[in-house]
């Protein structure tokens, strides 16, 4: 006859080990709360140098030679500068938002992981309109000018790693984005914190 007694080798029933003591945290929450606060930190930071960078870029203070020298002719054109503008100024409100995001981790409250959601979400969205931006409207013009008779070998090197880079970034940019959208949905964390 077999017994009721508790089998410690028995498979955990779903739904159970999902409640926590008063005041316990999963490390899930911890290190998304803390890696949220650093790069929220960072992209701020990142931002407003961004923004003084292409102020200064469109500006008196920088004259054509230099511009020409360091490719930010390109800059010249409005439409480019208004979506660069728009892209760090969208930027700097997402890090304000994982920000946030990271304290309510910290504190394991609900809308901490809602936040973080909304900025992996907002972030990709984000990535893929700015790469495909970037490839459109600077890279190919790079390739077009650089395969004219006579242009500059340098000119191809600079518009081939300037593709380059701009893929290794976007593939880096996703890295984390990810990583939320994964770690902070699984049923086990969902249910851990709404139950809190």
């Amino acid at each position: 006859m077999m017994s009721d007694a508790y089998n410690p080798y028995q498979p955990q029933m779903s739904g159970q080990g999902n409640t926590l003591l008063p005041g316990q945290r999963p490390v899930t929450a911890t290190v998304f709360g803390i890696l949220n606060l650093v790069f929220g930190i960072l992209g701020v930071c990142g931002s407003m140098i961004g923004i003084g960078m292409f102020a200064v870029m469109s500006s008196d203070l920088m004259d054509a030679n230099a511009k020409a020298q360091m490719n930010w002719q390109q800059f010249d054109d409005p439409t480019i500068f208004a979506v660069l503008i728009a892209q760090m100024t969208l930027s700097g409100i997402l890090a304000i938002v994982i920000i946030i995001s990271g304290i309510g981790l910290l504190k394991f409250k609900p809308w901490g992981r809602k936040l973080a959601n909304f900025y992996a979400v907002a972030t990709l969205i984000l990535i893929v309109i700015g790469t495909t931006f970037s490839i459109i409207y600077t890279v190919i013009p790079t390739l077009n000018e650089a395969n004219l008779p006579g242009a500059d070998p340098q000119k191809m090197g600079a518009a081939i790693g300037g593709l380059v880079g701009g893929v290794f970034g976007a593939c880096f940019g996703i890295i984390y984005p990810i990583c939320i959208l994964v770690f902070l949905n699984r049923r086990r964390f969902v249910d851990q914190i709404t139950a809190r």
